[in-house]
């Protein structure tokens, strides 16, 4: 068991805040990103679209990638590249730039929740 357990779940919260947060969040900024980007609203919605779609098809990896490299590893990997994405979000000058740069923080998105939830049921009492 671990040592530290309040530090584990405040450590898992945070980071499934950040994803889920993430995949709504944009919502509220699609006139300001039509407006930067010059865009019509089918484009910018990729933004979305983009992130939806691929935040649904990582979360079935999460149990093949557990399998190979742990679950901690998974988890701090999908932090990583979950920030690096939202790193090139704000670095975007196009919109297909930030459309893939979505697509990345999805890709780290996915895994964070199913990794969160198996680490705090496997590292902490079933009580």
């Amino acid at each position: 068991m671990l040592q530290n357990k309040k530090a584990v779940i405040v450590t898992l919260m945070i980071g499934t805040s950040m994803a889920a947060i993430d995949s709504s969040i944009v919502n509220v900024s699609l006139p300001a990103i039509q407006k930067q980007f010059d865009a019509s609203l089918d484009d910018v919605s990729l933004v979305i679209t983009a992130y939806m779609t691929t935040f649904l098809l990582c979360i079935p990896l999460t149990n093949w990638l557990k399998q190979r490299i742990g679950y901690y590893n998974l988890y701090l990997g999908s932090i990583v590249i979950f920030l690096m994405g939202s790193m090139f979000c704000s670095l975007a000058k196009e919109l297909p730039v930030l459309v893939i740069a979505r697509v990345l923080q999805a890709v780290g998105g996915g895994a964070i929740s199913p990794t969160a939830l198996a680490i705090l049921s496997e590292s902490l009492p079933k009580k």
